[in-house]
């Protein structure tokens, strides 16, 4: 819900401002794969390691690259923050696979 929240209020206070252009996002949703098993409801699900998700995951990538994006969010604890920017970093210098 918060992350809506923050959503909407960057949309709606880019167009406040005068933006010509209007802001387009995409908006994905996943399992999460590194579970702490601490859920109510847990969706059973294949290893994502194997070589049929792996693929799977390479195609999305590959989609989700034709976006030209120009900003990404990840849903992540804040303290990952260096380390998911510099993973981040690695993969747009193309060091990371």
């Amino acid at each position: 819900m918060k992350i809506l929240t923050l959503l909407c209020a960057l949309t709606f206070g880019l167009t406040a401002f005068g933006q010509t252009q209007k802001t387009k996002i995409l908006l994905i949703g996943t399992i999460h794969f590194e579970t702490p098993h601490t859920d109510e409801f847990e969706l059973k699900v294949d290893d994502f390691l194997s070589a049929k998700r792996q693929g799977e995951l390479e195609d999305l990538t590959n989609v989700l690259s034709q976006t030209k994006a120009t900003k990404v969010m990840i849903e992540r604890p804040f303290e990952n923050q260096h380390s998911n920017d510099s993973l981040y970093n690695s993969y747009l210098a193309d060091h990371y696979k």
